[in-house]
């Protein structure tokens, strides 16, 4: 019957909701970890890509400046995180060369790692900010499911106990008797100014 679909209507939107719940929470987290690390994230490239320029121009390197102003064209965002990829492979192909001008190991370990972050956590972050994830479409449909099946109930209550309104009110929503009892609010443009 009836209170069968609806107690598993609750069920099934009670786990939606968990899961859309942890799902919020994780793409939380990677938009935190992206909008934390991206402004270093640009300085790490752009530092780099000056080095590697001023290095390859001194050593008469054509072929590792053009790679240079390859990844210069990238433009936006997801650019960066490819280019820092492609950075931190130009920097590890260079790395006796680098650590001769002083770039250190450290410093170059620092670009791959921040490549790696932000790989884990960019196409995440993007999600979380553009699209409904599916798992809240999910949960609304569950929601939508139920909310259905309860306005059944109540249009039935609604017939069946027209005779006795303390009875039809225990099938009520709460909230709307609340808003169509609460007092409505008068707007200051609709009040009368006070005369002298």
């Amino acid at each position: 019957g009836i209170s069968t679909q609806i107690t598993a209507g609750a069920t099934a939107l009670r786990s939606a909701e968990i899961l859309w719940h942890k799902s919020s929470l994780q793409k939380s987290d990677a938009e935190n970890t992206w909008l934390s690390n991206k402004d270093q994230a640009y300085e790490l490239r752009d530092s780099a890509l000056d080095l590697l320029q001023y290095h390859f121009t001194q050593t008469g390197n054509a072929e590792a400046l053009a790679q240079v102003a390859s990844i210069r064209e990238g433009t936006g965002d997801a650019d960066m995180v490819m280019d820092l990829g492609r950075t931190a492979d130009l920097v590890d192909s260079h790395a006796d060369e680098l650590d001769a001008i002083g770039m250190t190991e450290a410093e170059r370990l620092e670009i791959r790692q921040m490549y790696t972050t932000l790989t884990g956590v960019f196409g995440s972050a993007i999600v979380n900010r553009r699209e409904t994830s599916p798992d809240r479409d999910l949960r609304d449909r569950a929601f939508v499911y139920l909310d259905g099946l309860v306005s059944k109930v109540r249009e039935a209550a609604k017939v069946n106990f027209r005779k006795d309104p303390d009875h039809f009110k225990k099938y009520q929503s709460r909230y709307r008797h609340k808003l169509n009892t609460s007092p409505k609010k008068t707007s200051p443009a609709s009040t009368p100014p006070k005369t002298a």
